[in-house]
């Protein structure tokens, strides 16, 4: 399915990119704007998706703690619901963001909602290269982390519209 950018803003979309460290992001779109290498007609993120897809759940994962308070009107009555697909991308190896305010479009703020566990020196990597090279790569750093801590800074909200615009390779 190809997007067309005048649906993005009623679609729940999910885009991927990974950063210097190859650590793999996906971000849910909730509607409204889409970073620009998904206006290539040759963007690979459909592709991608079917892979991330079929892969298996073999990390642990964590959840950001403060999510009620990062995200507007989530209520803790539904969390289970919420985090079900989040949880089994973060199991598949993904940092998964989510947007900050689904009720305003123009808004492109997302806050990290869970995490995969994994220790880079014994783990091998969740997807092949060549999988990895269906989607952009920036190049920053998304992720402070090392295999000891994962630093609280990870759950500041952040423009990714702006910084994948801006940080591409």
């Amino acid at each position: 399915m190809d997007i067309i950018f005048e649906e993005a803003f009623f679609l729940d979309i999910n885009w991927y990119f990974s950063d210097t460290y190859k650590r793999l992001c996906v971000v849910a779109s909730g509607g409204g704007l889409l970073p620009f290498f998904l206006q290539n007609q040759d963007n690979k993120n459909n592709e991608f998706h079917a892979i991330v897809y079929e892969l298996p759940e073999r990390f642990n994962s964590e959840r950001n703690q403060n999510i009620l308070e990062a995200i507007t009107d989530l209520k803790e009555d539904n969390l289970d619901q919420y985090f079900q697909d989040f949880d089994s991308l973060a199991k598949k190896g993904f940092f998964v963001y989510d947007k900050i305010n689904i009720n305003n479009t123009e808004d492109s703020k997302y806050v990290l909602v869970t995490y995969p566990i994994y220790d880079t020196e014994t783990d091998s990597y969740p997807i092949s290269l060549e999988n990895l090279n269906l989607i952009p790569k920036t190049k920053g750093t998304i992720i402070s982390r090392n295999n000891d801590s994962f630093s609280k800074t990870n759950f500041e909200p952040i423009d990714l519209i702006d910084y994948i615009n801006n940080k591409q390779e």
